[in-house]
């Protein structure tokens, strides 16, 4: 009986880890639906933490003799103080994951367990031998969400400048206008799933795989990983390119829908030319194998009883923690579905101070995938002796479902596709005391002037520390939320004269609002 359990130690180990971490396999479960296939594949928001655990899983394995080697080499030499930090980080993690209900947070705790793993059995060199594994699980955990909006908006734009660029020289006649290009009469908008954020990270695990087949050939073979993201970025602008030549010519605007072949064909591409390059470097490779008389043979599954039970201890420990810590309601049902965008009844008067002002409708296809939750949009005018002022007030909130993710994302600067980024500068509204964006922008010969400002916004480099630790989950019951405001008014040339004007007219109307947006 004792042989058996020795024996089913492991197993009885991974079911207990398996329970412990459980949100991250419900998190893998969630497969998507035919309609939905595109934007899981695609979709720089969307993750599948089974990609990095499966990608680990398969390392581990693969270097099961090399840790066999280290521990038989470490026998008695193992660190315990190493162990023991590597534990501890790793339970911090798993216990602040769990309470914040971060499920991607739970990929660094599981990383610190398997390099504790490897101390326990082989010392430093068995953390050495299972580094790539635990570092890989950091692919599959997002970006912190203000930096995230603003590398999905660079790419957005890239990939738009580089297409319209390849076009021109083909001889096409284009005009771009940050992630907007247009084509003779068609338009094409390059949205987050066109970025190539997703085809990039999966395309850098698919070159870690390659690496490992080939490792035996030295470290050249990394060349396959630093050259990943490149050719990916590089794949996905040839697919942007493609799209005026595959699109129906009636098209106008185009939101990369039904290009699901393409950019599986882009992964595939990705993947044999990377495949193609590991061949190329691991020439002449030295064939290395492990010294045989380093490969103690172990008395069971596990090389020591007392570390089996010591393994199995913390795996139930971890299930103790994860029950204790998990949200009390485990059935969620899920939210209903409420058409975007929807307008919040703000106590903003139609008609103040000489203004009067009419609805509109925001655009969507720019916003994209922000995590706005209600906006309001309107066109106020206000008759002039010489001309009249008109003014576009925009103010989105943060989706209160979504705490985690920022709503702030340059591309707010712009009033909608179409619109282009041609000066930028730091100012202040003295009436409401706050700092804002100044731009001018530009579209078809047509200029505005555009004031932005955040509210409750924490800052760069806070809001992407509070993004990755899940801070914003646990705000304050209540707790006011951050607020995008923008307005704009149209400029009638690029001199001072236009641009004081205009100014004029955009003061004009914060001061009149004054009391309306304080309390926003």
């Amino acid at each position: 009986m004792r042989e058996l359990l020795a024996q089913l130690g492991p197993l009885l180990f991974l079911g207990m880890v398996a329970v412990a971490f459980r949100p991250l396999l419900d998190a893998g479960l969630e497969l998507p639906g035919r309609q939905q296939a595109e934007s899981w594949f695609f979709a720089p928001d969307e993750k599948s933490p089974w990609l990095a655990i499966g990608m680990s899983a398969w390392l581990i394995w693969r270097r099961r003799d090399r840790l066999r080697a280290a521990s038989a080499r470490a026998r008695g030499g193992t660190s315990h103080a190493l162990t023991a930090a590597l534990l501890l980080t790793g339970l911090v993690c798993f216990g602040w994951a769990q309470h914040v209900r971060a499920a991607d947070l739970l990929l660094p705790a599981l990383g610190f367990h398997i390099l504790a793993l490897a101390s326990a059995l082989a010392g430093a060199a068995g953390c050495r031998v299972l580094l790539l594994p635990a570092l890989v699980l950091s692919i599959s955990m997002p970006l912190p969400s203000p930096l995230h909006n603003e590398v999905v908006w660079t790419l957005q734009r890239w990939t738009a400048t580089c297409a319209s660029g390849l076009l021109d020289l083909m001889g096409f006649e284009t005009m771009r206008a940050d992630a907007y290009f247009r084509v003779g009469t068609r338009a094409f908008l390059v949205v987050e799933a066109c970025s190539g954020l997703r085809g990039l990270e999966i395309l850098t695990l698919v070159a870690i795989a390659i690496r490992e087949v080939f490792a035996d050939a030295g470290t050249k073979l990394w060349w396959t990983v630093v050259s990943a993201p490149v050719l990916s970025v590089l794949l996905n602008v040839a697919r942007v390119t493609s799209v005026p030549f595959t699109e129906d010519p009636g098209t106008r605007v185009s939101i990369a829908r039904g290009h699901l072949g393409q950019g599986l064909g882009v992964l595939v591409m990705g993947t044999v030319l990377l495949y193609l390059l590991g061949l190329l470097l691991a020439r002449g490779r030295t064939g290395h194998t492990i010294d045989e008389q380093g490969r103690a043979p172990f008395d069971s599954a596990w090389p020591s009883r007392q570390l089996g039970y010591a393994a199995n201890a913390w795996g139930a420990l971890l299930v103790a923690v994860s029950f204790m810590l998990a949200p009390s309601q485990d059935v969620v049902d899920p939210p209903i579905d409420v058409p975007f965008p929807t307008l919040p009844t703000l106590e903003i008067p139609r008609e103040h101070a000489g203004w009067k002002g009419e609805d509109l409708r925001p655009d969507t296809l720019m916003i994209g995938l922000l995590p706005l939750g209600e906006i309001f949009h309107r066109r106020y005018e206000r008759p002039g002796a010489l001309r009249s002022s008109v003014v576009d007030l925009f103010i989105a909130y943060a989706d209160e479902e979504a705490d985690r993710l920022s709503p702030f994302s340059s591309k707010l600067l712009l009033p909608g596709h179409g619109w282009s980024l041609e000066e930028r500068t730091e100012g202040r509204i003295w009436d409401l005391g706050i700092d804002v964006a100044r731009a001018r922008v530009r579209s078809d010969g047509a200029h505005k002037l555009v004031y932005r400002w955040h509210l409750r916004d924490p800052g760069a480099w806070r809001g992407n520390v509070r993004s990755l630790l899940a801070l914003e989950a646990v705000r304050e019951e209540g707790g006011r939320r951050r607020v995008v405001v923008r307005v704009s008014t149209p400029l009638g040339g690029t001199s001072p004269l236009a641009k004081d004007q205009s100014k004029q007219a955009l003061d004009r109307f914060v001061r009149d609002f004054r009391d309306h947006l304080a309390d926003l």
